[in-house]
């Protein structure tokens, strides 16, 4: 007997599934969204079940709202490389709570590269659903990241495939740009980030007329999908699947199979920068006592470093000249971790900003500076003086200016993060 794959695409109001023996779909289903992971795959079985008492694998694809996306320049071609590079890269990459995000890079060639985020919660949650429900998934990720596959089969050129839910280009076989849709302006800006990235498609390939008006002022010929009566998101995991997921977005690791809590190496990593901290202060401390030898809190001071010393090293039993040892453990620490002397000059990052900002009604939250670099959060009032801000703020202050997560506002308007590197920092 053939093996069967369950493919379950989460949407926000929606839950699509269905199930898949060598690509031909045995059985396919829609049921609202439950509260919860748990409540939407029970409605997903109760469906499925008078027909599949079991599934070899189960796959599953997050709602759009659970992924985060940004682009980087790298030039990187494979994904394993790309994906050690990304390891610890959260924080320079999205603005805000960046904990516990689980990074899968996508290279996409001319030296570019998207990157997808999670969070740990999200995919445990998935995990703990499934395990329920006594199965165990095979693979975690995003259906907007497999559709390429349809289109690769399509053409070879420069184009965009469209559905109602996503829109997807390609240039020579490889993906070029991702962009989930809700509705016409999304469309209108993913065609305008495209143009300015210099990869706008030649044509166009709709699934289905949801946005074949919207596509219609391109001015690019529109060519009907033929012979694909699937579901376009779930036929594209499907055939993913049976490709061995070879270089997909898999947001599943082995240790959330094995074990719920947080890795060692995890943990190893905090420590050694509370570590960090805690030496940095001690050396401080000390070296104000080398000016101050003369007093007589000179002998105190020295015996409370000594001691202080071993707590930090216990290991370290030979401790003849703490002072020295100190240094030269502040040295190497500093050179491994790469975080003392580090920073923004913030009074020339805010003015910077801030002529950038002049006369375009920009309004900027959670303006962070660390590591050489400025995030944010911003506000503008439409698509085109964003990217102006974005041309404006590229001068003489910081070398290179990107801007991620570009949507349209319920209030009117846009709002965008941007990521500056100063010129010190390159």
């Amino acid at each position: 007997m053939a093996k069967t794959v369950l493919v379950i695409e989460e949407g926000m109001t929606s839950i699509r599934a269905a199930v898949f023996s060598s690509l031909d779909e045995l059985a396919s289903v829609t049921v609202p969204a439950g509260a919860d992971p748990l409540a939407s795959f029970v409605k997903v079985f109760e469906a499925l079940r008078p027909r599949f008492r079991s599934f070899s694998t189960v796959i599953v694809s997050l709602p759009p709202s659970e992924i985060r996306m940004s682009s980087v320049n790298v030039p990187i071609t494979d994904k394993r490389k790309l994906d050690a590079t990304l390891a610890f890269e959260a924080k320079d990459l999205f603005a805000g709570d960046t904990e516990d995000l689980i990074l899968e890079g996508l290279p996409l060639g001319e030296g570019r590269a998207l990157v997808a985020a999670t969070g740990l919660a999200a995919v445990k949650a998935r995990v703990a659903a499934l395990r329920a429900l006594g199965v165990e998934p095979s693979w975690i990720g995003s259906s907007l990241f497999s559709k390429a596959i349809i289109l690769n089969k399509l053409t070879n050129g420069r184009a965009a495939l469209v559905d109602d839910r996503s829109i997807t280009a390609s240039a020579g076989g490889r993906p070029v740009f991702f962009k989930t849709l809700k509705q016409a302006v999304d469309l209108k800006m993913a065609l305008f980030a495209m143009k300015e990235d210099g990869i706008e498609p030649d044509e166009f390939y709709i699934m289905n007329d949801a946005f074949r008006d919207a596509l219609a002022s391109s001015g690019k010929p529109l060519k009907p999908v033929a012979g694909i009566t699937a579901d376009a998101s779930l036929l594209a995991m499907a055939e993913q699947y049976g490709q061995g997921l070879k270089d997909s977005i898999n947001f599943l690791r082995d240790e959330l199979l094995e074990s719920s809590g947080p890795s060692p190496e995890r943990r190893q990593i905090k420590i050694s920068f509370a570590l960090l901290a805690a030496v940095a202060v001690l050396w401080a401390g000390y070296s104000a006592l080398r000016y101050r030898s003369m007093s007589l809190e000179a002998a105190s001071l020295r015996s409370g470093l000594r001691e202080s010393y071993s707590e930090l090293f216990p290991g370290e039993t030979r401790l003849v000249d703490p002072s020295r040892q100190l240094l030269g453990r502040s040295k190497s620490l500093k050179d491994e971790g790469g975080i003392i002397n580090e920073g923004v000059d913030l009074t020339g990052a805010l003015k910077a900003v801030a002529k950038a900002s002049a006369g375009l009604d920009i309004r900027v939250h959670e303006l962070k500076a660390a590591n050489g670099r400025l995030t944010a959060r911003a506000e503008a009032p439409s698509f085109e003086r964003a990217e102006a801000f974005r041309s404006s703020l590229s001068g003489d202050f910081f070398n290179g200016v990107a801007i991620t997560d570009l949507k349209a506002s319920v209030a009117g308007g846009v709002t965008f993060n941007f990521d500056a590197s100063t010129k010190e920092e390159r």
